[in-house]
């Protein structure tokens, strides 16, 4: 029968080092796993590999690989992950990303077990407002500019132009979270992300900040800024300039 194992502290499979910070761009961190009973109980005689995948819960940390397996007779020896901080943008905390281990197998010993690694993300933050160019060494993509040529008197009106969703840095997610902030779908009250700092970084505030405009508007709330929400809020810049 197979059962189902909780996350402990290491366990059936260490992860070693189960904490770890990621400070700039780029930083990674080494992550050596081990199988903690590499010899194969007599009713377990020929179970084969053991298969782990790894899933951030955030983008801001990327996994290489994500998969790792243990084929029978790699089972007492060694394996390796590298973690990697992508970008410096930070939301308004909290700033702790969960990295979860599960595992398949045939042997019930390693098989649905669970094991996480707690990265803390710090180091340096977009300051807002910064228009053109180049934020912590990135090229940041700029808006695009509409205006009424027959109209001298209109002022330029920002638009949204692209998808926007979990994990972008990009300029008009700064013109994205500046609508929330200002149509009763507040980003976050203090910080990176909140009226007059508007950033960069398209995390998971402002994901939710535009669940509750798109719930307010008939939309699907899907938290990305597809076609049918860029439009709602494109026609709504367009009114007010």
């Amino acid at each position: 029968m197979v059962s189902s194992h909780s996350c402990a502290a290491n366990g059936r499979v260490s992860l070693t080092p189960q904490t770890t910070t990621l400070q700039n761009n780029g930083d990674s961190q080494t992550i050596t796993i081990s199988l903690d009973n590499p010899i194969i109980a007599p009713s377990e005689s020929g179970v084969g590999q053991v298969t782990l995948r790894f899933s951030p819960s955030d983008p801001r940390v990327t996994v290489s690989p994500k998969k790792v397996i243990f084929l029978q007779n790699e089972w007492s020896q060694q394996k390796t992950i590298t973690l990697t901080k992508v970008g410096n943008a930070v939301e308004g905390g909290p700033n702790t990303v969960t990295v979860r281990m599960t595992t398949t197998s045939n042997s019930e010993y390693y098989n649905l077990f669970q094991n996480n690694i707690s990265v803390t993300l710090s180091g340096p933050v977009d300051s807002a407002p910064v228009p053109t160019g180049s934020q912590s060494g990135r090229r940041i993509p700029q808006a695009t500019v509409w205006w009424n040529q027959n109209d001298d008197k209109k002022p330029n009106v920002e638009l949204l132009t692209k998808p926007l969703s979990l994990g972008v840095y990009d300029y008009e997610v700064q013109l994205l979270q500046r609508f929330l902030n200002t149509h009763n779908a507040a980003v976050v009250a203090t910080g990176i992300g909140s009226r007059g700092n508007e950033g960069y970084f398209f995390g998971t505030r402002t994901r939710d900040a535009l669940r509750v405009y798109q719930q307010n508007h008939g939309l699907v709330d899907d938290g990305i800024a597809g076609p049918m929400t860029r439009k709602s809020i494109n026609e709504s810049l367009s009114s007010n300039n």
